[in-house]
C-alpha cells in the first residue's frame, strides 16, 4: 500500500468515527446531553469553594439538575450521579459568585 493510500485510509477511518460520534450526540435530547455532561464532570464537584464565579462553575460542572431562588440569590442543585453516587450539592450564588456550598450525603 502506498503512503497516499495509507493516508487516505486513515482519513476515511477518522471521518467515519467522527460521523458516528456526531450521530450519537445529535441523536440525544438536550436533557440527555446535559445529564451526560453532569455525570462526566461529577468528580469536579469536590473542589468547589466560596468565591468561584458562576461561569467558571458552569464550565467545570455542566448545567445544574435544578435551580432555586432565595434571598435575592440563586442556588444550583447537583443530584448524586454515577461518578458521585452519594453526595447532593446545593451551591448558592450572590452577584454571580459562590457564597455557600452545602453537601448532603444520601444513602
Amino acid at each position: 500500500m502506498s503512503r497516499l493510500q495509507t493516508l487516505t485510509l486513515a482519513t476515511l477511518v477518522t471521518l467515519a468515527a467522527s460521523c458516528a460520534f456526531a450521530a450519537d450526540v445529535y441523536g440525544m435530547s438536550q436533557s440527555e446531553r446535559d445529564a451526560q455532561e453532569r455525570a462526566a464532570k461529577a468528580g469536579e464537584r469536590r473542589f468547589i469553594t466560596n468565591g468561584t464565579s458562576s461561569a467558571n462553575l458552569r464550565a467545570r460542572l455542566g448545567p445544574p439538575d435544578a435551580t432555586e431562588y432565595e434571598g435575592g440569590g440563586e442556588c444550583w442543585i447537583y443530584e448524586p450521579s454515577p461518578n458521585d453516587q452519594q453526595t447532593r450539592r446545593r451551591i448558592c450564588f450572590k452577584d454571580g459568585v459562590v457564597y455557600d456550598v452545602q453537601r448532603t450525603i444520601q444513602r
